[in-house]
């Protein structure tokens, strides 16, 4: 495990099952999964093209909406990446995939 302390807290990352994802880090006292901090993400705009709606979803039972997202599995392409963290959040299909842009934080 790369990231040994919490972030936010400082407590000692445990390393924890999480489905779909594997090992993953976690921290015992924010009761939050931490990811390693440089990793490759994607965020997507799911928009229903017949009402021109976007999708936002609630994450980890946090009370916040936001656009579907998640990390680029090693070696796999940002594409890929699309299609399979919205089928794993949302249970749809991608029909139409359109690159918007990249952004490095």
């Amino acid at each position: 495990m790369i990231q040994k302390h919490c972030f936010e807290c400082g407590t000692a990352l445990l390393e924890k099952e999480l489905e779909e994802e594997g090992i993953v880090p976690y921290c015992p006292k924010c009761q939050q999964y931490r990811f390693p901090m440089y990793n490759v993400a994607v965020s997507m705009i799911v928009v229903d093209e017949e009402t021109g709606k976007i999708l936002l979803i609630q994450q980890y039972g946090k009370p916040s909406y936001i656009l579907v997202a998640g990390y680029v599995n090693r070696g796999e392409a940002e594409e890929h990446a699309v299609v399979r963290e919205v089928r794993e959040e949302t249970g749809l299909e991608v029909e139409h995939l359109r690159f918007n842009r990249t952004k490095f934080f």
